[in-house]
């Protein structure tokens, strides 16, 4: 059972590229959104929080805490009329790289989970 817990920890830093890559395409399309700056924003936050969550729950805590950070600020954008400002986008780029800088580190033995001990894993054979 651990094999395969391992084998899902892998996987998921695998799919974690693909899902910054989806970030960081929203992001792209924020910058020049105009009007819709509001919509993309809110669509970009839903890609954070599907990476907060994801890692959250599979022991990389340090990356569900940082898309965490750029979830909330992107629904604060979602939550404001208007385009964004420079300064916005300077604060998303912040804790986009910060979150980046994480999932590209990110290897499946530094999951809190990589190596736990499981009583319900450990009885099965």
């Amino acid at each position: 059972m651990i094999e395969q817990l391992r084998a899902l920890i892998k996987r998921h830093c695998t799919t974690l590229g693909q899902e910054l890559a989806e970030i960081d395409l929203s992001l792209t399309r924020l910058h020049c959104a105009g009007d819709q700056c509001q919509h993309i924003a809110i669509e970009a936050a839903d890609r954070a929080h599907k990476v907060k969550g994801s890692s959250g729950t599979i022991g990389f805590n340090e990356i569900s805490q940082s898309a965490a950070k750029l979830e909330r600020y992107l629904k604060e954008l979602g939550n404001t009329a208007g385009p964004i400002t420079q300064e916005q986008e300077i604060r998303i780029e912040a804790l986009f790289s910060d979150l980046k800088d994480l999932v590209e580190e990110a290897s499946p033995e530094q999951s809190t989970l990589y190596d736990a001990q499981i009583p319900a894993f450990q009885n099965r054979k």
